[in-house]
């Protein structure tokens, strides 16, 4: 949580917010940052370094309204593409927090 709220997080996590409000860039950087870092807890999740559970309850809301957006899938399928285990990790975390997140009802995160 702390890097995640520190910089350089906390910019590429306010310019790519602005990106999607404002609909002007459908490829934002900021996204390829942030999906870095889910790359990197879902190797920590993957290896048994951090508890899924913890990782719902701290990035859920992050990790699904990212997975949520039909605009920003084509970028995650473009990369597979040109590298199959591009992103190997974060996908395999967003179903395991899918998971996790309907096990408790889907009601612990709004929408941001």
């Amino acid at each position: 949580m702390n890097e995640f709220d520190q910089e350089p997080m906390a910019t590429y996590r306010r310019g790519f917010a602005q990106k999607r409000l404002s609909h002007k860039d459908d490829d934002p950087i900021e996204l390829y940052r942030i999906l870095d870092f889910f790359e990197t807890v879902g190797l920590l999740v993957n290896r048994g370094y951090l508890n899924e559970e913890d990782v719902w309850n701290e990035f859920g809301a992050w990790i699904l309204n990212i997975d949520a957006d039909s605009d920003m899938r084509p970028n995650i399928e473009y990369e597979k593409q040109s590298d199959p285990n591009s992103y190997a990790a974060y996908l395999s975390l967003v179903e395991r927090v899918k998971r996790i997140d309907a096990a408790h009802h889907g009601h612990c995160f709004p929408s941001f």
